[in-house]
């Protein structure tokens, strides 16, 4: 599989400008939909970090739905520009829409998934990069819920190391170094989000995932604003179409062999441990 270049550099650069685009003083005063977004769920986080069993869990019970990588999101915040007549270019832009531009915009999104799921209850949507999009999600749809996965930095690296992620919408994975700077992105995004959105947010760790399966299992469903179902405990039997590379995973028992993954390997993945202190992530 062809290498694709990562500027890190620039990654950094653009998650900058969301900051500063999406800052909380903006976001707790700026415009927003008036539409009713608690049906819509985000899933977001590093790749192989616990996000398609956290979905599988929540597509599991009978008023959920599970919508795997949708990328409606993605292309919604890409079209505002041509279809309002808009100046500016994502993500300055998203400060110009009025509540009704936000509207038309939440109806797009909510048209898009209820053609997989007319009668849900609950989709879910766990396109990772919709990380950098939760402030245009959090102005669309009040009352989403966000959900990040997070798991051990060394073993989620590691992970994503050893697998054969798609260079060109994961160039980093290729690297201890942009790993690591991938990483501490994800998780300043993470807590810029935390401070800015008017949405709830959780955290999933996956060590208690796969820990404690049934408490973790029964926050999340609380989370999403549904009564408890025992089928959540058995998201491995979920009737579903995967697309993720984790798909051998989930369509099995939880299983924790995963965990502590890295402290195998020793002072043999020392450059990756080197590259996470120096991005100040304490793996």
């Amino acid at each position: 599989m062809l290498a694709v270049p990562f500027d890190a550099k620039h990654y950094k650069a653009e998650n900058d400008t969301l900051i500063e685009t999406f800052s909380p003083n903006w976001m707790h005063g700026g415009p927003r939909a008036t539409t009713d977004g608690a049906w819509a769920v985000f899933i977001v986080g590093m790749p192989r970090s616990g996000s398609t069993l956290t979905e599988r869990i929540i597509h599991a019970h009978p008023q959920a739905f599970g919508a795997d990588e949708d990328f409606t999101l993605h292309l919604l915040s890409g079209s505002v520009q041509h279809e309002f007549g808009l100046d500016g270019s994502w993500p300055q832009n998203v400060r110009d829409l009025s509540p009704e531009q936000l509207d038309r915009c939440a109806q797009k999104y909510e048209r898009a998934m209820r053609t997989k799921a007319p009668d849900a209850r609950i989709i879910s949507n766990k396109d990772l990069a919709n990380m950098r999009r939760l402030g245009f999600a959090d102005r669309i749809l009040p009352g989403a819920k966000f959900i990040h996965t997070r798991r051990n930095p060394a073993d989620n690296c590691l992970s994503c190391y050893f697998e054969r992620l798609r260079p060109a919408s994961i160039p980093y994975a290729s690297s201890f170094d942009n790993l690591a700077l991938a990483y501490a992105e994800n998780e300043r995004l993470w807590a810029h989000w935390h401070d800015a959105c008017e949405n709830d947010l959780l955290t999933v760790e996956y060590e208690d995932l796969v820990n404690d399966l049934p408490a973790v299992a029964r926050k999340i469903i609380d989370f999403v604003g549904l009564p408890w179902d025992d089928r959540c405990l058995k998201p491995h039997e979920a009737n579903r179409a995967d697309r993720t590379l984790s798909v051998t995973q989930v369509r099995r028992p939880i299983y924790k062999s995963a965990k502590g993954r890295a402290d195998r390997y020793g002072d043999l993945i020392a450059p990756l441990r080197e590259a996470l202190k120096a991005h100040a992530v304490e793996a």
